[in-house]
């Protein structure tokens, strides 16, 4: 969800948009879009996201991954179950 507001309107009020509105703000003064505020957590996550599909290597072991989940490779497992103590 997003919203368009004033710059004049942003300028007191900007955490409690953030807040309110889901983590993304669009600024705009006169009709003019100026600028669009998103939370840290959102821009944190893109910089992940885009750091691991940057990473030839690590594209392939997901992509082969992937492949083994769907073809049935794949073993489900409860990870409590690896540390049990007998």
């Amino acid at each position: 969800m997003s919203v368009e507001l004033a710059l004049s309107e942003v300028n007191e009020k900007l955490s409690v948009m953030m807040k309110k509105y889901e983590h993304i703000v669009v600024v705009g003064d006169d009709g003019r879009h100026l600028l669009d505020v998103y939370d840290h957590y959102d821009i944190e996550s893109v910089y992940s996201t885009l750091e691991i599909v940057s990473d030839p290597m690590l594209m392939s072991e997901v992509k082969t991954g992937i492949r083994q989940y769907e073809s049935g490779e794949v073993v489900s497992i409860d990870p409590t179950e690896l540390f049990e103590i007998s």
